[in-house]
Parts: C-alpha cells; sequence; structure tokens
C-alpha cells in the first residue's frame, strides 16, 4: 500500500489500495499536490494483513492530485521507472518491461511507445 504522512514524517496513514504493490514514486515537479504511483503485478504473491486474511498484491500506474489524500488508477500496466520531461511537465517518458521505451504526452493517460532505433538488450 501506500503511506502518508503530513506531519513531516511523525505519523503515518494508509492512503490508497491496501493491495497496491508500488515500485517507483514519482511527484510533479510543476504541481506539488500531483503525484503517481508505480506498481508491478505479483501474480500469485500474496501477505498477511494485521487482521489474518491474505491479499495478493497487484500492479498499475496512479495518481494523487491532492497530495496522496486519494488515488486514481490510471492504467492497468504501469512503467518500471518514469521521468518527467524537464521542459513539459505534461510528458512523461517511461520503461516498460526493462526494454520498452514509451512517452505519454497527458500526464500518464496515454502511452505511445518510442524505442525504434534503440538497440536491443543484450
Amino acid at each position: 500500500g501506500i503511506m502518508r504522512s503530513s506531519d513531516g514524517g511523525k505519523t503515518w496513514q494508509r492512503s490508497g489500495p491496501d493491495d497496491l504493490c508500488g515500485t517507483h514514486v514519482l511527484f510533479d515537479r510543476s504541481n506539488p499536490r500531483r503525484i503517481w504511483v508505480m506498481g508491478r503485478e505479483w501474480g500469485e504473491y500474496k501477505v498477511k494483513r494485521a487482521d489474518g486474511t491474505e491479499v495478493g498484491l497487484r500492479g498499475g500506474l496512479f495518481l494523487s492530485e491532492d497530495a496522496g489524500k486519494t488515488w486514481t488508477q490510471i492504467g492497468n500496466e504501469s512503467p518500471g521507472e518514469m521521468v518527467q520531461d524537464p521542459k513539459n511537465p505534461a510528458v512523461l517518458w517511461g520503461l516498460i518491461n526493462e526494454k520498452q521505451v514509451v512517452r505519454s504526452t497527458d500526464k500518464g493517460q496515454n502511452w505511445v511507445r518510442h524505442s525504434q532505433g534503440l538497440p536491443a538488450k543484450g
């Protein structure tokens, strides 16, 4: 899951889906309230909650527009890594499966492949 602090890290609250396996966080340089969390699916991997119940972890791309208070899943597949274009904050670049370069011009809602011409992983 995602944990959030509003007091400089003294206390923490759960935020977002409990079953998210977050792998990367990106904070928007142009809007401090916008945050993306990337997560990868772990398939059959399950964790036990404090109450003893088990939950499978999921992935996807999640967006918060309110500094992490609420989250919206904007994609089922997520880049493993993502960076924001330094000149245009609406443009994101990502890497899927460690070999597929993708680009979004709408803050992560849609992605286009941009790997043509890059050397194959070897």
